[in-house]
């Protein structure tokens, strides 16, 4: 798990990848009005993944915008917290695209 403010990590994609799917597992119990979104570039890619729910909960993003789901060779996806109280696992699922 981790306890981050608005920035919760990274990570550079060395190919083109399609993001198609999204979810977070609670580390620490209820985590009051949080949500973590997944962010390409600057664009947020799901809405806000609510995580404020029981210990080892799974919870998916419930949209996906698909306007910005293709990750381009050299970008980065993100992952960010709306506070600081996070403590979460957050899982990405991509495909590799031509």
């Amino acid at each position: 798990g981790a306890n981050y403010g608005a920035w919760f990590g990274n990570a550079d994609c060395p190919e083109k990848y399609e993001i198609i799917d999204a979810w977070c597992i609670n580390n620490g119990g209820a985590a009051g009005a949080t949500t973590i979104t997944i962010v390409n570039g600057t664009d947020s890619v799901t809405n806000g993944i609510d995580i404020n729910v029981a210990d080892k909960t799974i919870v998916r993003a419930g949209t996906i915008d698909d306007t910005y789901t293709t990750v381009l060779p050299g970008g980065t996806i993100s992952a960010t917290s709306s506070s600081g109280t996070a403590d979460a696992d957050v899982y990405v699922l991509l495909m590799r695209v031509a």
